[in-house]
């Protein structure tokens, strides 16, 4: 109303407040406003643009408008893997993070937990523990807390619970009672009694050891 024509941080802000409350027609009126300002080849913007359609559930809008960026950098890369992610497109979500690799794009920890994540969902165990190698040595990215939680999840969702409580076992001594808490509710989903009640007896075991 003032006659301030807004920039790009601008238009970042008010469509990551459009995303968070679902206002998906604000959100497409702002995106008119952007192209109308000649604003639509903008990495913030477009990246910002990308996040609003993913957490709108409208990944066909955001996909378009990712292919339309030339330079697209981290950022934006990101976005669009978890944003894929977060629609359940694991299968998509791996498309773009072998594309970025493709172009030479250096990855960290966010394409990491985003790449082990889309492994997990698909099943791709192997995959998903060979990208983990990937990252230590190409990369120099070591995994955290967070990636480590991915993997075992990923080993759950694949049946393999045993293998699971190796890994907590062995990399997550100090976080393993949140761990095997997970382990424990995937079991019973899977209907695995028996590896649930090898579970819970670790999960007392601790809790003795703790107290």
């Amino acid at each position: 109303r003032n006659g301030i024509i807004p920039n790009e941080f601008s238009f970042a802000s008010v469509l990551r407040w459009s995303s968070c409350f679902g206002l998906m027609e604000q959100g497409t009126q702002i995106h008119c406003l952007v192209c109308k300002l000649g604003f639509q080849n903008d990495v913030i913007v477009s990246t910002a643009l990308t996040d609003m359609y993913c957490k709108l559930g409208l990944t066909k809008h955001a996909r378009k408008i990712f292919s339309t960026v030339g330079a697209k950098d981290l950022v934006l890369w990101n976005t669009m893997l978890l944003g894929l992610l977060q629609n359940g497109r694991a299968k998509e979500a791996l498309v773009i993070f072998k594309r970025m690799l493709k172009c030479g794009i250096e990855p960290d920890r966010i394409t990491l937990f985003g790449a082990l994540s889309a492994y997990g969902l698909e099943g791709l165990v192997t995959e998903g523990m060979d990208i983990i190698t990937l990252f230590k040595d190409r990369y120099h990215i070591m995994p955290s807390l967070e990636h480590y939680t991915c993997v075992v999840d990923m080993l759950c969702r694949a049946g393999m619970f045993k293998e699971a409580v190796n890994y907590v076992e062995n990399k997550l001594p100090k976080s393993s009672a949140a761990t095997f808490s997970n382990i424990l509710e995937a079991c019973i989903v899977h209907g695995n009694i028996g590896m649930a009640e090898l579970v819970a007896e670790k999960m007392v075991m601790q809790k003795s050891r703790l107290s």
